[in-house]
């Protein structure tokens, strides 16, 4: 039966490793992140990220083309402009 399910990743997950004491999971995804959880709880306790923008904020950025926004997102930044259009 399932006991909880890990929210997180913005793709599959392709790989899920428990840490020898079984207090922590791994999870590796296609969204170019590992994932570390704390299995008591659920919570993602850390995100590696190998994407040369991770977390660079580009809300509210003029002059970038379509286009190039959607590659500085496929490379990791993020645009809180569309979240709040979303919501």
């Amino acid at each position: 039966s399932c006991v909880r399910t890990l929210e997180g990743h913005e793709y599959w997950v392709w790989s899920v490793a428990y840490r020898s004491d079984g207090k922590q999971l791994a999870s590796a995804s296609s969204d170019n992140t590992v994932k570390l959880w704390d299995v008591d709880t659920g919570e993602c306790v850390r995100t590696l990220d190998d994407r040369v923008y991770a977390g660079l904020d580009i809300t509210g950025v003029t002059g970038l083309t379509p286009g190039r926004r959607t590659a500085l997102k496929l490379m990791g930044a993020v645009d809180r402009g569309e979240e709040i259009e979303r919501n």
